[in-house]
């Protein structure tokens, strides 16, 4: 595989920008949404009660109706202890040992939580608690007292995120949190150390280190800098991927950085075949000059061949993927995602947050999924890489992220009436329709022919998950699913906790409780990802970062993906906003709202499993927890 697919990138000048094509979404088969309490739950949930979420709980579950074939069942979950400050932004599993680790950016800490014996149990979810946490906050110097907003006299630096190697070596990447344009460490560990374990080795990366992979040998461990600017621009520091060489020992390491300078003279080139390049250029006084490419691209994720050669690190705020030639430090090509269209069959999408008074196929105000001529740009930021079926494929969430800086925002809304459309391609009517909408679109795509006004509307996002080969061919997209699979949640559950009131809340933000608020900017916003088997499937996991919840699909035939199961312990009858305070230390009643916002999910298989099934741990930013789910099958 390496060496075809090295042959089609770098093609004629070793930088060719391979254009992804479109496929026709899969269809939905119809599903039944409900609410599941757990078998030996201990006492009734309601509002008023007296018992946690994770002991009464009442998860809503999503299904097709001809019933599913495996099933996801919260099983624990452990708090971080603070309220919308990255208290679980990240979360890892040591096989050896049995423990969940968990990044707590609040604390400045990787909390440990051991799941051997009785602490998980999908039959009596309970609150776990932690064994011990390694405090990393000095392993950043803190920046001199007056330098920053921020103050960490206990140092600076937080875990943004945490990676494993088999043998249970940990890599811990580390940011500042006193100034994040700074550059950052990654600090090794043994896994199965104690909190005065000292770290093994500790890395200089590049600016803003995001995330970490070890290479399947072993051999090779990467971490991708997103380089993201000041909110003035004046720093902008470049995105970079560290190489970290262990192949003589973690105590022995040593790292280079690989950027995108050569890429640099080919700017234009890549901006024509569909990679955005958007951040301005405040060297120039030109102000439609934009940054460099190596300047203005973010490294956010990674994906790593079986063979431990190629690696996909995603860029979602140029709406491409970069191939890496690890052992040769060098990257192939760039490969831009393209776009979706809106007005095709299977991808519809809800655009609006203001449609509250139109009448809706569900019966629910604020519910209008219908077709648009909009293009949905995926803009993956996570990745996961799995050999389904017989071939090897990458998955993407299509979050969607626009730039929004005070020197800087890439964004407009469809109502704004600076927005001019281009008459020909948009009538009259069609535009009456489209300036009633909020959506927020790109203000700096769309001008395809160059006289100033728009002629494709580009939103942010696109609200699916895609499977595409090692080469970016794009061979399935989820479409419209995950909108009219929480959109029959909503209406499944309709009065189940109040009479006459949704309890399940479509396209709402992850930190209050508001029907239909978050349809202008990216819907359920689709984020985190794993992939695992189970049986003798194939499955692709998708956190939801606004509604929360995660979505479970088989592909194990990629080009013939079907969705499986939805499961979404958060707790709807109770406004994060009103009981929670952001930042603050997390109370009973905070707790009590459940989970919010999964930020990073991993598959631990059958065999390093402490309950004898598959587990996915799941990290949630906004609530602060990690949640434990077993994954089990279920006999038709």
């Amino acid at each position: 595989m390496h060496r075809h697919l090295e042959a089609a990138l770098l093609g004629a000048g070793g930088l060719l920008a391979m254009t992804a094509g479109t496929v026709d979404a899969g269809r939905l088969e119809p599903l039944r949404c409900e609410l599941v309490r757990a078998p030996e739950a201990t006492c009734q949930w309601a509002p008023e009660g007296t018992c946690t979420w994770e002991e009464g709980g009442t998860p809503a579950v999503c299904a097709p109706v001809t019933g599913p074939i495996m099933r996801l069942r919260p099983a624990g979950t452990y708090h971080g202890g603070y309220f919308n400050a990255s208290a679980s932004a990240s979360v890892a599993y040591d096989g050896h040992t049995q423990r969940m680790l968990v990044a707590n950016v609040a604390a400045q800490a990787i909390d440990v939580i051991d799941l051997r014996g009785a602490a998980v149990s999908p039959r009596r979810p309970a609150r776990l608690a932690k064994t011990f946490s390694i405090d990393v906050a000095a392993l950043l110097p803190a920046l001199a007292p007056g330098s920053s907003a921020i103050e960490a006299p206990r140092g600076a630096a937080a875990p943004r995120h945490l990676a494993l190697r088999d043998d249970g070596l940990l890599a811990a990447v580390l940011q500042n949190v006193q100034d994040a344009t700074l550059p950052g460490r990654v600090a090794l560990f043994q896994a199965g150390g104690s909190p005065a374990t000292p770290p093994i080795a500790i890395i200089d990366a590049g600016f803003m280190p995001a995330r970490a992979a070890f290479t399947p040998d072993g051999a090779y461990l990467l971490i991708a800098n997103e380089g993201e600017p000041s909110d003035d621009y004046r720093i902008d520091p470049p995105g970079l991927v560290t190489i970290v060489d262990l192949t003589n020992g973690p105590r022995r390491a040593t790292a280079s950085n690989v950027g995108f300078h050569a890429f640099d003279p080919f700017k234009q080139w890549l901006v024509r075949r569909g990679v955005r390049i958007t951040g301005p250029n405040l060297a120039t006084a030109d102000p439609s000059d934009t940054a460099s490419v190596a300047d203005d691209v973010e490294p956010a994720d990674i994906a790593i061949s079986p063979d431990s050669r190629l690696a996909w690190i995603t860029l979602p705020e140029s709406n491409a993927v970069a191939v890496l030639d690890i052992r040769r430090k060098r990257f192939l090509g760039i490969l831009p995602f393209g776009a979706k269209d809106h007005a095709r069959q299977g991808n519809a999408l809800d655009p609006t947050d203001n449609d509250g008074d139109r009448a809706t196929t569900n019966g629910i105000p604020g519910i209008n999924i219908e077709n648009w001529p909009i293009s949905g740009m995926y803009m993956a930021r996570r990745v996961a890489l799995d050999a389904a079926y017989w071939l090897p494929v990458l998955v993407y969430p299509s979050e969607g992220t626009r730039r929004s800086y005070t020197a800087f925002m890439d964004e407009i809304r469809l109502d704004d009436p600076a927005l001019t459309l281009d008459p020909v391609t948009f009538p009259p009517a069609v535009q009456q329709r489209l300036h009633a909408i909020r959506l927020k679109v790109s203000r700096v795509d769309g001008d395809k022919d160059g006289d100033g006004d728009v002629d494709r509307i580009y939103a942010f996002g696109g609200r699916s998950f895609s499977l595409r080969l090692p080469d970016n061919r794009l061979v399935y997209d989820s479409g419209d699913d995950f909108e009219r699979i929480t959109a029959q949640a909503a209406k499944d559950t309709y009065g189940a906790v109040v009479p006459g009131r949704p309890y399940f809340l479509f396209n709402t933000p992850d930190d209050e409780n508001s029907l239909d608020q978050d349809s202008d900017l990216r819907g359920p916003e689709p984020f985190a990802v794993a992939t695992g088997t189970v049986g003798r499937r194939t499955y692709a996991f998708i956190g939801l970062e606004r509604v929360g919840g995660i979505m479970a699909y088989d592909i194990t035939d990629p080009f013939r993906a079907r969705f499986a199961y939805y499961v979404n312990d958060r707790n709807f009858a109770l406004d994060p906003k009103s009981v929670c305070s952001k930042g603050g230390p997390e109370t009973d009643a905070c707790a009590n709202v459940g989970t919010l916002s999964p930020e990073d999910l991993v598959f631990v298989p059958r065999r390093d499993s402490p309950v004898g099934a598959p587990l996915l741990l799941a990290s949630h930013a906004t609530s602060g927890s990690a949640s434990v789910y077993v994954i089990d099958l279920v006999d038709r």
